[in-house]
């Protein structure tokens, strides 16, 4: 069974300001931006460990979307009990310091597991 992914007040604030932001140059692109960002955040249900784990907030992870982040935390243990939200999702512009540290630590995890995928 999937996560069930929820998106808080603060998430729909952040897809609007990105929107807005996008749709001063071109309205069209704008709308496919944000219906491809909610897709990809909602694609977290199936594989919620995908993102690279922030290592000053345990339990919340981060997801590269384009020039943003979608930052998501897991509340607790996996739940089949469709009421109780455990994944709930925010984007934010990457800055460079915090893309960097993503990318670099997506790449020290992939390798880890080739290293160990090799020895098994």
């Amino acid at each position: 069974m999937d996560w069930r992914v929820v998106s808080s007040a603060r998430s729909k604030s952040d897809l609007q300001k990105i929107v807005e932001y996008i749709s001063r140059d071109d309205s069209k692109a704008a709308l496919r931006f944000g219906l491809r960002l909610i897709e990809h955040a909602e694609s977290l249900a199936g594989a919620p460990e995908i993102g690279v784990p922030l290592r000053e907030r345990p339990g919340t992870r981060i997801l590269p979307h384009g020039q943003y982040l979608i930052i998501y935390r897991t509340d607790g243990a996996r739940s089949h009990d469709p009421n109780s939200p455990v994944l709930a999702w925010r984007a934010k512009k990457a800055t460079a310091a915090l893309a960097g540290e993503a990318a670099a630590r997506s790449d020290r995890n992939q390798t880890g597991r080739e290293i160990a995928d090799a020895s098994a």
